[in-house]
């Protein structure tokens, strides 16, 4: 998963509440240059498996909120 949404730099909202990482280990870059994007909310998102992080929102130059509370 990672880098799945990374360069999608003109989206300026995303919906992830169907995406289901289930077991997914790596979400790295995941949203990496979307520079247009001013919100992100991954609080309904399980990451209890997430291991690799690193450069989760690089390059999003609009984002103002990022929710990882789940």
């Amino acid at each position: 998963m990672g880098g799945l949404f990374s360069g999608c730099s003109a989206l300026t909202s995303i919906d992830i509440k169907s995406l289901d990482p289930g077991k997914v280990t790596n979400i790295r870059g995941i949203f990496s240059g979307m520079s247009s994007i001013p919100s992100i909310d991954m609080s309904i998102m399980n990451l209890s498996s997430a291991r690799t992080i690193g450069v989760l929102v690089s390059g999003c130059k609009s984002l103002e909120q990022l929710n990882l509370s789940g």
